[in-house]
């Protein structure tokens, strides 16, 4: 059995009016800080992550250690 594509209705298109961009809303100072630095603050994160889990991973190799010498 095989299946029949049903066919799309057509429906006109209408351009939409252009109308002017609405005005930026004013930010404070370290929104706008954040923003431009979207990208820098993400890696900082995520090296600071990577350094935390590093240094637990490390002090649990260790205290196994001493656990079972």
């Amino acid at each position: 059995m095989t299946k029949r594509k049903r066919k799309r209705a057509r429906t006109a298109t209408v351009p939409l009016a252009k109308t002017a961009p609405l005005p930026a809303a004013p930010q404070a100072p370290l929104l706008g800080y954040l923003r431009r630095r979207r990208g820098d603050l993400a890696l900082y994160l995520l090296r600071g992550t990577c350094y935390g889990l590093g240094t637990s991973l490390a002090g649990l190799v260790l205290w196994w250690i001493q656990q079972h010498t």
